[in-house]
């Protein structure tokens, strides 16, 4: 449903948005400023129930200026600027602004490209919007606008520093858990003895399965496991330098076989051989200093339960075709829409897909030495 924005005006969206999409349409826009007005502003607020902006967007076409930033309470943050020019232009005569709205970030998009990536720095919905000018406006005083929350998923849920969450159900083998942190800060904290940020995969019985360790002031990251009750392992380490290339990261960690895999951005950085062969049913994040993360992390639990080896046995009681192995993310079956065509029988096609690591990885790491496995059943007869 399209609402209406007046300027000077708060618009309180019918549903908040903590992930989803914000449209709004302007039937004008002057782009040109006006040396005149001693403060040329025209802004948007995208705020929390509480009134804290979750994004604030300030536009000064005097100083040619988009100013992003977040206010919590009376606290400003910092500020992100690109160029008002680079954006609008005097061959605009309406404007259509989008915010995609997501886990992590929200993309600003106008006249169809992203102009602007906002790295989350609260994890709350968007519940209203206010739309002011401290002089003429850049849009028209009336804008239109509209959003759509996506449904949430209760597999995506915020870890906060010093907790723990439980997995609805245990990470098993082909199972995966994915941690995203908005933020990475890498400058270390030389006041304490171990500059330690620690996530950690554990089991119902207290035991920690996979215990990473970022470790500023040794450049380095730890591997390792602790049984209840019993001792750390020895240590497993690499080079922290070079690992977290961005201001944002995604750490995920994988259960094949008798191995953790432990990626970040999707490249692989780890092999980690299983010492405690137990469920994971929980994870912690835990600091004793300044935290490399962000808090809290956004923890996104995976499950690949179909394997190649559970697909041919099933192929025995209801034969099929052919089945793909390949990269990607999902898993599909599809019949052939002729069952008894001239196809020669029925076709029935099952993808087995994993997170790209390499275009090898996941065949070599599943099933060895196997690209593909062909069932067949015998031919049914067809006319023609």
């Amino acid at each position: 449903m399209t609402a209406v924005l007046k300027l000077g005006d708060t618009y309180r969206l019918s549903q908040p948005v903590g992930e989803g999409r914000i449209l709004i349409q302007s039937d004008s826009v002057n782009s040109t400023p006006d040396p005149s007005v001693q403060l040329d502003t025209t802004a948007f607020s995208f705020n929390d129930a509480n009134g804290d902006h979750i994004l604030h967007i300030s536009i000064d076409r005097v100083e040619d200026s988009i100013v992003f930033n977040t206010k919590s309470g009376a606290n400003w943050g910092r500020e992100e600027r690109i160029k008002f020019s680079d954006v609008f232009h005097y061959r605009h005569r309406y404007s259509f602004i989008i915010l995609q709205v997501h886990s992590g970030e929200i993309d600003v998009v106008v006249h169809g490209s992203v102009v602007k990536t906002f790295q989350k720095r609260t994890h709350k919905d968007i519940a209203t919007v206010q739309y002011y000018s401290s002089g003429p406006s850049v849009f028209s005083d009336e804008l239109h606008i509209s959003s759509t929350a996506s449904v949430s998923t209760p597999d995506k849920i915020p870890l906060y520093l010093s907790k723990e969450i439980d997995f609805s159900r245990p990470i098993g083998d082909g199972g995966s858990v994915q941690f995203y942190s908005n933020t990475v800060n890498l400058v270390p904290d030389f006041g304490y003895y171990i500059d330690n940020t620690n996530i950690n995969i554990e089991s119902s019985d207290g035991d920690t399965l996979l215990h990473v360790s970022v470790r500023r002031v040794e450049n380095a990251i730890v591997f390792n496991s602790l049984p209840k009750g019993g001792e750390w392992g020895t240590e497993e380490r690499v080079a922290l330098l070079g690992v977290f290339e961005r201001t944002d990261a995604t750490f995920t960690v994988r259960l094949n076989g008798a191995e953790w895999h432990i990626l970040v951005d999707g490249r692989p950085i780890k092999t980690y051989h299983q010492r405690i062969h137990k469920p994971a049913v929980t994870a912690s994040y835990r600091s004793n200093n300044r935290p490399v993360f962000s808090d809290p992390l956004l923890v996104t639990r995976a499950y690949f339960p179909l394997k190649p080896a559970d697909v041919a046995a099933e192929s025995e009681k209801e034969p099929l075709d052919y089945i793909i192995i390949g990269s990607g993310i999902g898993g599909a079956k599809r019949h052939s829409p002729h069952p008894r065509s001239c196809l020669g029988g029925r076709s029935t096609v099952w993808g087995l897909f994993s997170p790209r690591i390499a275009d090898d990885f996941h065949l070599q790491m599943v099933y060895p030495g196997v690209n593909a496995l062909i069932v067949t059943e015998p031919p049914q007869k067809a006319t023609c």
